[in-house]
């Protein structure tokens, strides 16, 4: 593991894996341990996965069938997200992450608090309501998307303030694509139910679509390497390389499903409760994949 990935060939991978991208370096960064690195991308993907779980939870609210779990899920998904904001602006909470003192970093991160502060009084007040009327429904799906982006956006960040300096980019990219495995199980249920309610169903199907062959293409670049681009990012120990086995088995079994609900015009809301739930599952096994990454940073630093 003594080889680091150049930043040219790191963004090129990341394209690769679908379409996402990497900021260019702006020069050294102040040194930090390299568990703690990935920690803080792990946590940082993690809230970009919670933007969208907390717009898949609102949009089942709507279907109406398992409305207190969604609630639940809701409120679940708001504080992790305020513990998680907590520690990089303060250090504080139980996230585990520390104050972030890279300004780079930092300016991304007050862009995240702009867009959480309305979302964060939607949730609030949809919860506190037991109901989701149409101005807050509105609110919380118009903004979540650039509330997903602008959490990506500080991984983008640390990775580019401390990747190839604190922490080998090979396991950063790693971490960040099992991440962005996370936040698509999230946006393929909601976009799945935004089709069954009728809120831009033939924009959501699209999403939907492109968001399942993104997930199948991710899942081949963890397991691979990224097609022998480089073979750094191979999943680093036998744990890591069975887990990312069994989010690909469980895809495979999940995809005929998911063709099938996108070709219907409106899925239906039994339809549309049992993929959410499959994605649960699987948002689980993605989160194992990320944390083995993480584990293993913290066990060779």
């Amino acid at each position: 593991m003594n080889n680091f990935m150049s930043r040219r060939q790191f963004g090129s991978l990341l394209a690769a894996a679908g379409g996402i991208a990497i900021i260019p370096a702006k020069g050294g960064a102040l040194a930090m341990e390299s568990g703690q690195v990935a920690h803080r991308i792990n946590k940082a993907d993690r809230m970009s996965m919670l933007a969208e779980r907390i717009a898949k939870a609102t949009a089942l609210i709507r279907l109406g069938l398992d409305v207190e779990i969604d609630l639940e899920q809701l409120q679940t998904s708001h504080d992790e997200f305020d513990d998680i904001l907590l520690g990089f602006t303060t250090g504080e909470g139980t996230s585990g992450v520390t104050k972030e003192r890279i300004v780079g970093v930092k300016n991304k991160i007050k862009v995240v608090e702009k867009y959480w502060a309305p979302m964060r009084i939607a949730v609030e007040e949809i919860v506190a309501a037991g109901t989701v009327d149409d101005e807050h429904f509105e609110l919380v799906e118009t903004h979540d998307i650039e509330l997903e982006h602008a959490s990506h956006d500080v991984v983008r960040a640390l990775e580019d303030a401390y990747g190839g300096k604190d922490l080998d980019l090979g396991l950063a990219l790693a971490i960040d694509l099992a991440g962005r495995q996370r936040m698509m199980t999230q946006k393929m249920a909601k976009d799945l139910a935004f089709a069954a309610i009728g809120y831009h169903a033939e924009e959501a199907h699209a999403d939907f679509e492109k968001t399942c062959i993104k997930f199948g293409k991710i899942i081949h670049v963890l397991i691979t390497g990224g097609g022998g681009i480089m073979t750094i990012a191979n999943p680093p120990t036998q744990d890591a390389a069975d887990a990312l086995d069994r989010v690909q088995a469980h895809w495979t079994e999940m995809e005929p499903f998911a063709k099938e609900l996108h070709a219907l015009k409106v899925p239906s809301p039994e339809q549309v409760a049992l993929f959410a739930h499959q994605s649960e599952e699987l948002l689980m096994e993605c989160d194992t994949v990320t944390t083995l990454y993480e584990q293993f940073v913290a066990n060779v630093a």
